[in-house]
């Protein structure tokens, strides 16, 4: 019988281990598939920031055209032709360039006139019939017809198309003349595109006058800078320069509508899309130009296949071969329990020997250990316990061991205890886990708890085993925190980069793009248009020569390098030579500045207070639309407080505690469209503190901000 009975207990044992294999297994399942998701979430947001770059990219193609023409107004076709061809060989994904003239109806036949005495003796402003083919433009208050473009040969059938004719491409030229901002079509086809191919049509709106808002820039509307794109083109270019495993996903790019409606736009390796798995899908929101586009992306069955992975079947295979190796063990310890029973008790006597030896490792225990029994009263309470509790064993034996939990475990600790006597539930018997311990000062710490149990003589005993944490816990939010930090230097170095790229390329596009009218003689422009050329020229080498001063300023301050000169001066004197340097600028924005320093005197270096307030009140300026920007000044507590203070957009309150770090910018979009580096703040707050100052920002958002800053006051 009892050899039966063995072998029905390791028999047993061989299918319980059997039933932990398989869980072992499912849960191997699970964590793969968490890796798998990961990964290809990883790899399909490579892929979307590829396709964000490339046509951000191409969308610059309008842009600088748009800054070309506006500060270039007046060119003749070949000089639109020669500034345009250098960039279509160099964005391949552009197929056209397009200059659009606002024409009103009272202009028309002199417009007509003066072009076709031009080299276009056949020009005339047309517009499509219902059969698609062209005709003179019916008569309407304006037209937009093309003026010029290249290339020239292959695009020239599309030469006068009015695009206001068309209710699609009017619709986006009226939202970009409106806004004032960079604005794409819907899906479209070109008049002279005989293959017939999904393009885009992006427009940039210029302006002969004043122009914040919708009613002044309707006003003042004199055509728009056009880029025309095929969709296909774009797309395959980003596929290219990603340089990633282009047979490991299946993509869709389509376009939201406003009633509810998308469009496909681009679709790589379709048939995989329909067979792939959805539950990894990957999906990312673009904005282009004003459109919304989704990208959508799933792994292919070839990625899949190479992805899939065996460990789940080898964690089955070791759980069933770890089960019959113990079934089998189990088997012969069980055939020797009769032999070994006997050595129990004869050890017995032993053991109550080696109480005491027992008792030595328990009180000289590194960590804290206590005993209690079934009512959770404490037996036995060892020196790490008193050090780690404040308190001492005869405070805490004999009562019960919840005294030392927080709520609410300390409510709860009996009824553990009761029902595991009671039903076998363990819930915190022989399962470590992570609690919150509370000393006797009412001070709480984080412990990884262990109970364990014996029953020695028909009583019951618990012993707890405890490990303080809070290194260990301080240690991982450390890490935790540091990893942030790296992730967020990471993101700000980015922004940084990308933003100084897109603050270099302007000045250098107009300064390029000016010097091919200048190098040949004989198409020399007339004398004033040099002349403009020349400001705009020296206005783009100030700007750059501004971000490498702000670079080099930043590495001196950096190195510790930078010296002041201070000395004693009217604080008014540098405030109004600052406001005048930039009241043109104000002006143009709508902004009247004030200066409200009075008769104060600071010590200072000159130079570096206007480098403070130049970055001050260019700042305003940049995001002021209309209102004022006033200078204030008074001494306090030995100092002299300033303040320049806008009524612009404001900064929002989770940011103000960030607008002075390097390379730091609030909002990477208005920034963009405003200028600049993320650097002024920065040198502004290091100028001030070398000062012996400090700098503050107050803001609201919609009311305006306000930055003041202190400066030595001299005793007169």
């Amino acid at each position: 019988m009892s050899v039966n009975r063995n072998g029905l207990l390791a028999v047993g044992v061989f299918l319980i281990g059997v039933a932990v294999s398989l869980v072992a297994m499912r849960f191997t399942d699970r964590i793969q598939e968490r890796g798998l998701r990961g990964e290809f979430q990883h790899l399909a947001g490579l892929h979307a920031a590829s396709f964000e770059r490339e046509i951000e990219v191409n969308l610059e193609a309008s842009r600088d055209l748009q800054r070309f023409l506006q500060a270039a107004p007046g060119i003749s076709r070949g000089q639109f032709e020669r500034y345009a061809t250098p960039m279509l060989r160099q964005l391949s994904s552009v197929h056209v360039l397009e200059w659009v003239r606002r024409v009103e109806h009272g202009q028309r036949a002199g417009f007509e006139a003066a072009v076709r005495a031009g080299d276009q003796p056949d020009f005339q402003i047309s517009e499509r019939d219902a059969q698609g083919r062209l005709r003179p433009a019916s008569p309407r208050d304006e037209y937009f017809p093309i003026h010029y473009l290249a290339p020239m040969e292959e695009n020239k059938a599309a030469l006068g198309f009015d695009l206001g004719s068309d209710p699609l491409r009017r619709a986006t030229l009226e939202q970009a003349r409106d806004s004032g901002k960079l604005t794409a079509s819907a899906n479209v086809f070109l008049v002279q595109d005989a293959v017939r191919k999904p393009s885009l049509l992006v427009f940039a709106p210029l302006y002969g006058g004043l122009a914040t808002t919708p009613a002044q820039r309707r006003a003042a509307l004199q055509g728009f800078a056009v880029g025309v794109f095929y969709l296909d083109d774009i797309f395959q270019d980003a596929m290219r320069k990603s340089h990633l495993g282009l047979g490991d996903v299946s993509l869709r790019i389509r376009e939201v509508a406003a009633l509810e409606r998308d469009e496909l736009l681009f679709a790589h390796l379709p048939e995989e899309w329909e067979q792939s798995r959805a539950d990894l899908e990957y999906r990312h929101s673009l904005k282009v130009a004003g459109r919304d586009w989704t990208f959508s992306a799933r792994p292919t069955q070839a990625y899949l296949v190479a992805h899939q992975e065996s460990l789940s079947w080898s964690v089955l295979l070791a759980g069933l071969v770890i089960s019959a190796v113990l079934a089998a063990f189990l088997a012969h310890l069980l055939n020797r329990q009769q032999s070994i029973r006997q050595q129990v008790l004869d050890r017995t006597r032993a053991l109550a020997a080696s109480e005491s030896l027992n008792r030595a490792v328990v009180d000289t225990a590194v960590n804290p250990i206590i005993t209690m029994n079934e009512h959770g009263t404490v037996r036995t309470f060892n020196p790490a316990a008193e050090r780690a509790f404040g308190y001492r064993a005869e405070e805490v034996i004999g009562r019960n061991v919840n005294m030392l939990m927080p709520e609410p475990y300390h409510s709860a600790h009996d009824g553990y205890l009761s029902r595991y006597l009671a039903s076998g539930d363990p819930h915190i018997i022989g399962i470590g886990r992570e609690v919150v311990a509370r000393r006797k000062d009412g001070s709480l710490f984080p412990i990884d708890l262990a109970v364990g149990e014996s029953r020695m003589e028909g009583d019951i005993l618990f012993v707890g085993m405890i490990v303080d944490t809070t290194l260990r816990k301080e240690a991982e939010q450390s890490l935790r925190d540091s990893k942030e930090q790296a992730e967020r230097a990471n993101r700000m170095k980015s922004e940084f980069v990308n933003m100084m790229s897109h603050e270099l390329r302007t000045p250098l596009t107009v300064i390029l793009g000016y010097l091919p009218l200048l190098k040949k003689a004989e198409a020399m422009p007339p004398a004033e248009m040099i002349v403009d050329m020349a400001r705009d020229i020296q206005a783009s080498g100030d700007h750059l020569l501004h971000l490498i001063n702000d670079l080099l300023d930043l590495s001196k301050i950096e190195a510790g390098k930078l010296d002041l000169r201070p000395e004693v001066f009217a604080l008014a004197d540098v405030v109004s030579e600052v406001l005048d340097r930039l009241r043109l600028k104000a002006q143009e924005r709508g902004i009247t500045l004030v200066n409200e320093a009075g008769a104060l005197r600071v010590r200072a270096d000159p130079l570096r207070l206007r480098q403070i307030f130049i970055n001050l009140v260019g700042n305003a300026i940049k995001f002021t639309e209309g209102g004022n920007i006033t200078v204030k000044a008074r001494a306090i507590d030995g100092h002299a407080e300033i303040s320049v203070a806008d009524t612009g957009i404001g900064i929002p309150e989770a940011d103000l505690p960030e607008i002075f770090d390097k390379f730091r910018q609030v909002d990477s979009s208005s920034t963009r469209k405003a200028g600049g580096t993320g650097l002024g703040l920065a040198i502004t707050r290091s100028l001030v503190e070398l000062h012996g100052g400090s700098i503050t920002a107050h803001s609201r958002p919609g009311a305006g901000s306000t930055f003041t800053f202190t400066l030595p006051h001299p005793e007169e």
